[in-house]
């Protein structure tokens, strides 16, 4: 399995993965513009890592890290 960044490529995969349980069946869209839009405000928020698991070539997971600064430690 390899760990890494996730690329615009991936989306059509990520979108699948996204849809393929009860919640992301009803609430996941075929419109392809506004995964390539929130993917490209992703890709430039420093506080944003779109990351996929792959195995064999294949797309099988996905994650997001959202780094929310804080008071604490000053930020």
């Amino acid at each position: 399995m390899i760990v890494r960044r996730a690329h615009r490529a991936d989306l059509p995969a990520l979108v699948a993965l996204l849809a393929d349980d009860p919640l992301g069946a009803g609430r996941e869209s075929a419109d392809q513009a506004r995964y390539e839009t929130a993917f490209t405000a992703i890709e430039a928020d420093l506080n944003q890592v779109l990351v996929c698991l792959e195995a064999a070539g294949e797309v099988v997971g996905t994650l997001q890290l959202t780094v929310v600064p804080g008071l604490s430690r000053a930020g």
